[in-house]
């Protein structure tokens, strides 16, 4: 799992973080060393992607959607730090500015109507003007 060897993982009930974790740790994984690879870090077969992650805190999203979900620790990890967060939003969403891009790339497996759409929004907006698009072709 992301360079960690897993000899047999199976967990049947994800929304169990707790449960998930445990089974990560008996495993002997290094679960904050894996985090942090999940998070910042992709596979050497994707490097072509030059792919840049944004990591934000979700006190700073400026759009918040879906269920608040209060962290319990009967149902989720609790982190270092469990009255950093009280509650949080199901989704929160981080507004980047336009010129934090230089290009878009439309992946092989996106549908025609989708690719269509977000070219023509691309055109549209003379603020995306210098954006790059590349589509993916089919990997063998």
């Amino acid at each position: 799992m992301n360079g960690e060897p897993i000899k047999k993982y199976h967990v049947s009930d994800f929304s169990q973080p707790l449960a998930v974790y445990g089974k990560l740790l008996s495993q002997g994984v290094n679960v904050e060393e894996l985090s942090e690879r999940l998070m910042f870090s992709k596979s050497p077969k994707w490097h072509y992607e030059d792919e840049t992650r944004v990591i934000c805190p979700l006190q700073l999203c400026e759009k918040k959607l879906g269920a608040t979900i209060v962290p319990s620790e009967e149902n989720d990890v609790i982190v270092d730090l469990p009255n950093l967060i009280q509650s949080y939003s199901e989704i929160c969403l981080k507004k980047i500015p336009f010129d934090a891009f230089d290009s878009v790339v439309l992946g092989y497996a996106i549908s025609n109507a989708d690719k269509i759409t977000i070219i023509n929004k691309i055109k549209d907006n003379p603020l995306l003007s210098n954006l790059k698009l590349k589509v993916e072709s089919c990997k063998a």
